[in-house]
């Protein structure tokens, strides 16, 4: 089978409320259907959006899949399998989903906002790790999601992105190292004083 003929398959790992952008996705969905993607989504949380994702499910189901609930195994496998992985949040002060999905060479598709902002990469810039939109709304997460729809039918483009995900150093180590720069460029511009 080739990459042209195969689904592209997304998937979502988190809690199912309206901060990380379930509504969004539910939102979008329809306007998709009939494009070559599948999706696979896996929470809990607000019981409308659970009630959504499992009638998506029971209406498309060879296009959805879903479990309501949280199970960690489920969620790695998940994350090593997929192709894209999905968080439009509208805040997302950290977010650690993302680096699990950069680690397992699954190519993030997120807002920029947070800590979404700060480790993933957009396609189109230097270093490009995944795919970010800006504004918190069907249209944009529609535009973004068939962008990475064409670069997952380019394969070397597509495993640039996963590689460059892959080799990011997202360690705290890594972070400590830049906190001691800038501390360090901070007292070397500063005229401090020690009493």
């Amino acid at each position: 089978m080739t990459r042209l003929n195969r689904q592209f398959l997304i998937g979502t790992v988190t809690r199912l409320v309206e901060q990380k952008g379930i509504d969004l996705i539910l939102d979008v969905f329809p306007t998709l259907v009939g494009q070559p993607i599948q999706w696979v989504f896996l929470g809990s949380g607000e019981p409308e959006l659970e009630r959504r994702i499992s009638e998506l499910g029971n209406t498309y189901p060879t296009d959805v899949g879903y479990r309501i609930g949280f199970d960690t195994q489920l969620s790695h496998a998940m994350f090593a399998g997929l192709d894209a992985f999905l968080m439009p949040s509208r805040f997302e002060p950290c977010g650690l989903s993302q680096l699990y999905s950069l680690r397992y060479g699954t190519v993030p598709i997120v807002r920029r906002t947070g800590g979404l902002a700060d480790s993933v990469r957009d396609a189109d810039g230097p270093l490009p790790t995944g795919f970010v939109f800006d504004s918190p709304n069907s249209g944009e997460l529609r535009a973004t999601i068939l962008r990475a729809l064409q670069a997952f039918h380019a394969p070397k483009t597509w495993q640039m992105l996963q590689h460059n995900g892959m080799a990011q150093d997202l360690s705290w180590t890594h972070s400590a190292r830049e906190y001691l720069e800038i501390y360090r460029a901070a007292l070397l511009t500063q005229p401090w004083r020690i009493l």
